[in-house]
């Protein structure tokens, strides 16, 4: 049984939840209660009601945050896209490093073999075999380190 001191709360369904402009603070059954309203915008533009209130306050004041918002969209498509031409110049910086590297260890393995033959040539084998098999062992490592360190087709997918 319930006495008149208990003061149980009431139930308030989601549509009673929701107060009215002119609803911040009432005074019910004595007590003070205070009803706070938040909204969240997402965009780079406020709701159509807080545009409207917005114009209220000042008549240019919607076309200058609509102005804000375009300027603010294409500085931030610019930077985007100074950021994928960035990555793009890298790329392309890296694959020149890349082929670069190639050729001259092709040239640095063919030179040695070529060493190699010559010395044999003048009758130096041993020397020369080692001149050989030394290019040959480069490219080899090359080729080898190469591979290791590419990551594989199947786990770039992924």
């Amino acid at each position: 049984m319930s006495t008149p001191d208990d003061r149980s709360p009431e139930r308030v369904t989601p549509e009673q939840n929701r107060p009215s402009a002119d609803d911040v603070t009432r005074i019910d059954d004595g007590r003070l209660v205070e009803v706070t309203s938040a909204t969240l915008s997402v965009g780079p533009l406020p709701s159509p009601e807080a545009l409207a209130r917005y114009a209220q306050i000042s008549p240019d004041l919607v076309e200058r945050i609509v102005v804000m918002a375009e300027t603010q969209g294409e500085h931030r498509r610019g930077m985007e896209r100074s950021a994928l031409d960035a990555d793009i110049e890298q790329a392309r910086g890296e694959l020149v490093d890349r082929r670069l590297g190639q050729w001259l260890g092709f040239t640095i393995a063919t030179v040695a073999i070529l060493a190699g033959a010559v010395v044999i040539a003048l009758g130096h084998d041993w020397a020369g075999g080692a001149l050989g098999v030394s290019g040959v062992a480069g490219l080899a490592a090359v080729f080898v380190r190469g591979r290791r360190d590419q990551p594989r087709q199947d786990d770039a997918e992924e």
